[in-house]
């Protein structure tokens, strides 16, 4: 996918249906961290790279772009 915000990444079928899901619901739990998640994929094109988001990696992405925050 590429995002005006973002760049560019990339997301597996059940991330792109979890993520649709919590939309339609409002689940604020999921979509709270859709920023860190934005954060992140900025972060690894500034430095060249493209993020790869899983349904095994997206939360650990989310701590990571926290952790960098404070």
């Amino acid at each position: 996918m590429t995002c005006p915000h973002c760049f560019r990444f990339t997301l597996d079928r059940y991330l792109l249906d979890l993520f649709d899901s919590a939309r339609q619901r409002v689940d604020v739990r999921v979509l709270d961290v859709l920023p860190r998640l934005s954060d992140a994929a900025r972060r690894t094109a500034a430095e060249g790279g493209q993020l790869n988001l899983t349904g095994e990696n997206w939360r650990a992405a989310v701590r990571t772009a926290a952790s960098r925050d404070t």
